[in-house]
């Protein structure tokens, strides 16, 4: 796991996720035994790397906080959540596919945060010229 990811539990969630003011904080919930949470979570770890310092990511394995999961109604992962000022921003994110889809997730429910929605769009924005190089599409500057 990333050192840009926290561990949050049933004791710490309050502090780790909810009492954060000062930067969106984006909630992966997970388990050991879930393949897909396995093969997703390169892309959550890579993320947490890049956007270290603008938004905090938090690790919730479900089978060690299972009172975390019911407060939120996690019953599929890998679920993910943002939160901004202790406040749940949308709807729960079950089962991405890629890092692309966690980009929009967050771009989406994070348009509340500028900085955040700035950095993710900036991405997004670098990907799609990069794919359309690849696919060998002509690009102008505008």
């Amino acid at each position: 796991m990333s050192e840009f990811i926290l561990t949050a539990t049933d004791a710490n969630f309050q502090d780790t996720v909810k009492n954060v003011t000062d930067k969106p904080v984006f909630v992966d919930f997970w388990a050991p035994w879930c393949g897909y949470c396995r093969r997703i979570a390169p892309a959550v770890e890579a993320l947490a790397d890049e956007l270290d310092g603008r938004i905090r990511v938090a690790g919730v394995n479900v089978d060690d906080a299972p009172d975390v999961a019911a407060r939120f109604g996690v019953n599929t992962i890998p679920t993910l959540l943002l939160f901004k000022d202790g406040r749940l921003l949308g709807r729960p994110f079950v089962g991405p596919r890629s890092q692309a889809d966690i980009r929009e997730y967050l771009s989406i429910h994070g348009k509340g945060d500028g900085v955040l929605r700035k950095s993710i769009l900036q991405e997004l924005k670098y990907t799609e010229i990069r794919i359309q190089h690849q696919q060998g599409v002509r690009l102008t500057a505008v």
